[in-house]
């Protein structure tokens, strides 16, 4: 099945509540984000650093690289 679904382009990244995402298009994009929820399928419920909520597939957000610290 998993196979199946990578030849068809069709893998989805799955998030975890508390994650930290990016919101990848709309008015917020670009802007940090925390998973509150997760919904049925491929929804998220996502709380904006402005403090909006809004909900999201998993197209709509990616996952937020861990930020390096530099040695000072």
């Amino acid at each position: 099945m998993i196979n199946e679904l990578l030849t068809r382009g069709m893998f989805m990244t799955h998030f975890s509540v508390g994650e930290q995402v990016i919101i990848r298009w709309g008015l917020h994009q670009g802007q940090k984000a925390k998973i509150i929820k997760t919904l049925l399928a491929d929804g998220y419920k996502v709380k904006i650093q402005d403090g909006s909520i809004r909900f999201f597939s998993s197209k709509g957000l990616e996952k937020q690289k861990a930020e390096v610290q530099e040695a000072t």
